[in-house]
């Protein structure tokens, strides 16, 4: 599989909480950057948890930690955050476009490239030829 796809797994698994996702929805719309402590206040959950879910967030970079002193305040990586639905989009436009490979996917020339050679055109299990 490729990276990328790989890398969009990794953000639908940290976003497939409901608490990650609200505290996702908390530091991307305050108007100012939250410490742990008035994240876990708000969502009525220990500090410990809220960490831990930061954890998750900050190795796909979902959210930004900033240190100041000695508390860390995070905001929503929004940049990521956008490029992210723009791939989503790009992956539904592609699962529409039918594969003419006749064999099974793991036997295609094209296995771990298909997304990209579907966007080229080439929906024949052919390789490019550049």
């Amino acid at each position: 599989m490729n990276k990328q796809l790989d890398y969009m797994i990794e953000i639908f698994k940290a976003l497939g909480d409901p608490t990650r996702l609200k505290i996702i929805r908390l530091v991307a719309t305050g108007y100012e950057k939250l410490a742990v402590n008035e994240i876990a206040k708000k969502m009525g959950i220990t500090n410990s948890a809220v960490s831990q879910h930061f954890k998750i967030l900050k190795n796909v970079n979902l959210v930004i930690p900033e240190k100041k002193g000695y508390k860390t305040y995070y905001r929503a990586n929004r940049e990521l955050i956008e490029s992210f639905s723009e791939k989503i989009d790009e992956f539904v436009k592609l699962a529409f476009i039918p594969c003419q490979f006749p064999g099974e996917c793991k036997d295609c020339p094209n296995e771990n490239s298909c997304d990209d050679d579907k966007k080229n055109g080439n929906t024949k299990g052919e390789k490019d030829e550049k």
